[in-house]
């Protein structure tokens, strides 16, 4: 029975939907007082005012509402499944029960909670989870882009049931069967009757319907859109939540409101944290131990000790590849920064200890829970790893390559062209910007001019997430 396969996984589940998402709403003319014991304030996800919440666009600035991954956000918008971390296993949640594949592994099928509605009252159905994949591939959202390689239909069997038909190679074999596996955990279902508005209201152009700031939209989950400005988003409970079902949670989530504060940066989050405005904080707090052992403050982090959280997403410096950085498509360039780069004075200093050391989590595509360390072979990609800090090999590296300084001004040039970039992460995070600063100094010890540059987020955001157009200037390396 549903109830069943659901136990062990409630506790943590419930919360992972009060802790993982919130939504906001159109800019209202008035402040809001909200009764604070009615009210879960959080921080750290969202910089700046929303531009919507619309789930067919990856552009929406509207961090705790729509984020469609591994682990995505659920108050607003809900997926078949929810991915649990921890175990590597997923849940239903839109769906009623596990789901299953055919003989061949080329067809998935799932059955749908027969309780589940939409926040208009009609119930979620097949035909809204294949009427979604169908909108993903007619207008080529980022999720349509994403999956069509993997997915061949999504088909709506009967009212409740759905298959998903994987794409096949020339033998007949799915192409990649987990990536069809992870679509039912990472991407929402969206109403079709709300779909079909937008498309009626954008006279079916794409750009018009990913750009659409969707204020009507449909949703399913506990939460609402309330209030939204440039100093806070604001969800207000739906009663009327279909997950009050005793086939699913058998309860509404406690918080009436669910708050999302906006501070400039990390040290603002960090003092209303010490001032109780904030109940959960997902921002990088500096030394976040001496909230208790120095200032005797009721405060905790998931781990009672260092590195006090699960790096279950590890920052990481990205190259930019999309030919507007000259030089980073050679290969020794980019492995010559990241041998320079010391990552233990990152740890220890940028972030104050808040995630395990190279020696105790070897770096890889893996986060550094044990489910995940255990799906690859450490042994045979060891000598791909390294530790940082080896400028002697760095130099050595980048000399056997001849990219060296011809010119005798300190910076080597690769035929002829100075070797010279920018690193970028949002400004105010003071972590990132902390580990932007090493890097910028392992660049200087090998050779290669790397200077740094902190936008506000707004503006970080917008720019990384446009996919169709190379990096303007001031995007080499980002975070």
């Amino acid at each position: 029975m549903k109830s069943n396969f659901l136990k062990r996984f409630r506790a943590i589940a419930l919360f992972s939907i009060l802790a993982l998402a919130i939504v906001v709403a159109p800019v209202l003319a008035q402040d809001v007082t909200l009764p604070r014991n009615e009210t879960l304030y959080f921080n750290g996800q969202q910089w700046g005012a929303i531009v919507g919440w619309n789930p067919y666009s990856n552009n929406n600035n509207n961090a705790m509402a729509i984020a469609q991954q591994d682990n995505a956000r659920v108050l607003m918008f809900e997926t078949p499944y929810l991915y649990n971390m921890l175990d590597g296993q997923v849940y239903p949640l839109l769906a009623d029960g596990p789901y299953s594949w055919n003989d061949a592994r080329t067809e998935l099928t799932f059955s749908l909670n027969p309780a589940a509605h939409w926040n208009d009252g009609s119930p979620v159905t097949a035909e809204d989870v294949a009427y979604t994949w169908a909108t993903h591939v007619q207008y080529n959202t980022p999720t349509g882009a994403g999956n069509i390689d993997y997915i061949d239909d999504i088909v709506a069997v009967d009212e409740q049931t759905v298959t998903i038909k994987a794409k096949l190679d020339e033998n007949g074999v799915a192409v990649n069967p987990l990536l069809v596996e992870a679509y039912v955990s990472t991407n929402y279902v969206i109403q079709k009757a709300w779909t079909q508005t937008l498309e009626e209201r954008v006279a079916n152009d794409a750009t018009a319907l990913m750009a659409d700031p969707a204020e009507d939209v449909a949703f399913s989950g506990p939460y609402g859109p309330y209030f939204s400005d440039d100093s806070k988003v604001i969800l207000i409970r739906d009663d009327n939540y279909w997950g009050q079902d005793e086939s699913m949670w058998g309860q509404l989530p406690v918080p009436k409101y669910i708050a999302h504060n906006i501070f400039q940066d990390n040290a603002a989050g960090t003092t209303a944290l010490r001032a109780g405005e904030v109940d959960v904080s997902q921002q990088f707090n500096a030394n976040v131990q001496d909230l208790w052992l120095e200032d005797g403050l009721p405060i905790s982090t998931y781990l009672p000790d260092a590195p006090y959280g699960i790096g279950a997403s590890l920052p990481t410096a990205f190259f930019n590849l999309t030919g507007s950085s000259y030089g980073l498509d050679n290969p020794a360039i980019r492995q010559a920064i990241a041998m320079a780069v010391d990552y233990d004075s990152i740890i220890a200093n940028a972030m104050t200890n808040q995630s395990a050391t190279f020696a105790q989590v070897p770096r890889s595509l893996m986060n550094p829970t044990p489910g995940e360390q255990a799906m690859y072979d450490h042994e045979a990609v060891a000598h791909l790893q390294w530790v940082g800090g080896d400028i002697e090999g760095a130099n050595a590296l980048l000399d056997a390559a001849g990219i060296v300084d011809t010119d005798g001004d300190g910076w080597r040039e690769l035929d002829g062209q100075k070797l010279s970039y920018i690193a970028t992460c949002p400004n105010g995070w003071s972590d990132w910007q902390a580990a932007i600063e090493v890097v910028a100094a392992a660049g200087a010890s090998i050779g290669i001019d790397i200077t740094t540059n902190y936008p506000e987020w707004s503006v970080y955001q917008t720019v990384v997430t446009v996919s169709d157009a190379p990096l303007p200037e001031g995007y080499d390396i980002f975070m």
